[in-house]
């Protein structure tokens, strides 16, 4: 139980709803091993369940205090509501967060609202909307940002499945301009390539691989024609059912790893550190759910 709640937050944070892939998550399999859990500074994360519905997290960092309240509901007899989740955070600085998903109709449509508040008593909200289905999926964000002065922000992307290849297509409007993004994948059962185009100035190509079981490894390269700044990134993942291990150096020599064990099925310890310029920052991270 403990389990299944966790994971429905992770797939809420993340905008992963449901098993089929959107414009969002086409490199989903890259973006898994080129980004490394980094908690510089130390991290303490507690979370408490109280009931099956009702949990309490708290994250400690150096810099910085978060409460958690998560609220899950599974509405196993209706039709038309799947399950909810609702979420309030606060953070000693001074900045709240409020989250809510709904999905409805056997996960084909997917609500989502984000907003944040900081100290400033300014307001950022976020509103999502999801159609999944196998072959395409559907999704419009409506975006405020938390200046007054600031325009809504929207966007709208679709995405097809047509087998081993994939393709999408986003529209993102604001102050009466348009801009398009486009993006491709093609993959089997151990290899993704993926390309992307937004704005018809900034190339993106990544390539993932599974060379093993519990071996992964991949590269990201980037151009934007305006600026001429070209981008790389190389990636590896070490994954057991214990432990996982990740790797990453870009074009910079920038060099970040992360490490983490699953001491028990309720703690999880970990390393993560990053080098570049002589300079090594690390940090030590503890993750117990009562």
């Amino acid at each position: 139980m403990k389990n299944d709640l966790r994971n429905f937050i992770k797939n809420i944070s993340k905008g992963s709803y449901n098993n089929y892939l959107n414009y969002d998550l086409y490199n989903n399999e890259f973006i898994s091993i080129s980004s490394p859990n980094l908690n510089l500074g130390n991290k303490l994360e507690i979370t408490k369940t109280l009931t099956k519905n009702i949990q309490l997290t708290s994250i400690m960092t150096k810099f910085n205090k978060q409460y958690f309240l998560t609220l899950f509901k599974d509405f196993h007899g209706l039709s038309f509501i799947n399950s909810t989740v609702f979420q309030a955070s606060h953070e000693l600085n001074g900045v709240s967060q409020l989250k809510c998903s709904v999905q409805m109709f056997k996960n084909l449509l997917n609500v989502k609202y984000d907003t944040i508040v900081n100290k400033n008593k300014e307001v950022f909200s976020q509103l999502e909307n999801f159609i999944t289905t196998q072959n395409n999926a559907f999704c419009l964000k409506l975006i405020k940002h938390s200046f007054e002065s600031s325009n809504l922000i929207y966007i709208f992307n679709y995405w097809k499945n047509f087998g081993f290849a994939c393709a999408g297509a986003e529209v993102v409007g604001f102050n009466n301009n348009l801009s398009f993004n486009f993006c491709g994948r093609v993959s089997d059962d151990y290899n993704v390539i993926g390309v992307s185009v937004e704005k018809f100035n900034i190339f993106t190509t990544s390539f993932y691989r599974k060379l093993y079981k519990n071996i992964e490894m991949g590269v990201e390269y980037t151009e934007n024609r305006d600026t001429k700044r070209k981008t790389g990134i190389i990636a590896c993942r070490m994954k057991n059912m214990r432990s996982e291990f990740k790797f990453t150096v870009n074009n910079l020599l920038e060099y970040c790893f992360s490490w983490d064990e699953y001491l028990t099925s309720n703690l999880v310890v970990g390393l993560s550190g990053t080098y570049c310029n002589n300079t090594l920052n690390y940090g030590f991270h503890f993750t117990y759910d009562i």
